[in-house]
């Protein structure tokens, strides 16, 4: 074990989106004796995130620059959805301007810069464990190139989407649907619009979208019992009208609709993925990381101005509301389809949560 780290006022674990938007939001806010805890950027793959035309002002308001790196303009969404008349949702008509498709790796590495320009502390190195008594955090174990230290804050941020601090303190992941979603990156045909594509069939919805210039990404969201073979190949998407050549294999990962059974605690808090986790219909993953990290400063800010009050409960009561209005919204969608395909997938997915 090596000597322990300085004692900070608030610990983050992950620099995603929501940890560094929570970091900015307390640096602008007069908290600046802060620490991320992150092994380099994130490493989780993503591909074809969109963003809304209000969260690109948000972060344009940052001084991320979406003209830059790999992202891509959004023109918005085609669906065929609960009616064979396809749909379209165009941000041209509407007032904010463009939507973007988000290279996850760039607009890391602008908010990383952002936040060390503003003196904040950044950590190489993962939490192995902690010393928590009835779910208070006394202290994080963490490793890095010089092995094992301890780093103690007034407070600590589960930012790391999996939720390594929550998983540790014992607190339950509430899920109510698994699904699994299956994609390939396929070569980009030049006369593809550059908008979201979305269908629901019998057994789920596709989705389709670019992810460069040369590629784009087809993926099929089903429950996730259906497992595809690695080998396996995803049949045509029938709103595209056109057979694709594949860029690459077969990928698949789970996407479950769930929340904590808590998101605050005596002296922490959870944002984004690590609080809940929406259905990918929403496209709602940056957006939401952004939003809760606003929030959760918002209620640090309140906490260390009256640590014995509740102030963190206000938090988690906003978190649960948002996830309850998602999974309201979700039903009202997927029973839109449920009366046109009256399958399993969709009728099962209509009863009350």
């Amino acid at each position: 074990m090596t000597d322990a780290y300085p004692h900070r006022a608030v610990a983050i674990i992950g620099g995603g989106p929501a940890g560094l938007m929570l970091a900015l939001s307390l640096q602008q806010r007069g908290c600046r004796d802060l620490a991320i805890i992150e092994p380099g950027l994130s490493k989780a793959q993503r591909l074809a995130e969109s963003i809304p035309p209000p969260t690109a002002q948000t972060l344009g308001e940052w001084g991320v620059d979406l003209s830059q790196g790999g992202h891509l303009p959004c023109y918005g969404t085609v669906s065929e959805w609960g009616s064979p008349i396809q749909g379209y949702n165009d941000y041209l008509a509407q007032p904010g301007g463009l939507g973007y498709w988000v290279d996850r790796t760039d607009l890391e590495t602008q908010l990383k810069q952002r936040y060390l320009e503003q003196g904040g502390n950044w950590l190489d190195a993962s939490v192995e464990s902690g010393q928590h008594h009835d779910r208070t955090v006394n202290a994080l174990q963490i490793r890095s190139a010089h092995g094992l230290s301890n780093l103690t804050a007034d407070l600590v941020v589960d930012a790391s989407g999996s939720g390594v601090l929550l998983n540790q303190l014992g607190v339950a992941q509430n899920r109510i649907d698994g699904l699994i979603y299956h994609y390939q990156l396929y070569h980009r045909p030049d006369d593809l619009p550059q908008m979201g594509h979305i269908q629901a069939c019998d057994r789920g919805w596709w989705y389709c979208a670019p992810v460069s210039e040369q590629q784009i990404l087809v993926a099929f969201v089903t429950d996730k019992q259906h497992r595809l073979k690695p080998t396996a190949t995803l049949p045509p998407m029938p709103l595209l009208k056109r057979t694709l050549q594949p860029c690459t294999e077969l990928r698949s990962r789970q996407a479950d609709l769930a929340i904590r059974s808590a998101v605050v605690g005596p002296n922490w808090l959870a944002v984004g993925d690590a609080a809940c986790r929406f259905d990918p219909i929403n496209a709602a993953g940056i957006s939401k990381a952004i939003a809760t990290g606003h929030a959760g400063a918002e209620a640090i800010m309140a906490w260390r101005a009256r640590p014995r009050a509740n102030a963190l409960r206000a938090y988690q009561q906003a978190i649960f509301a948002d996830f309850t209005h998602h999974v309201n919204l979700r039903q009202q969608l997927y029973h839109q389809i449920a009366r046109i395909h009256p399958t399993p997938f969709w009728q099962r997915r209509c009863q009350p949560e």
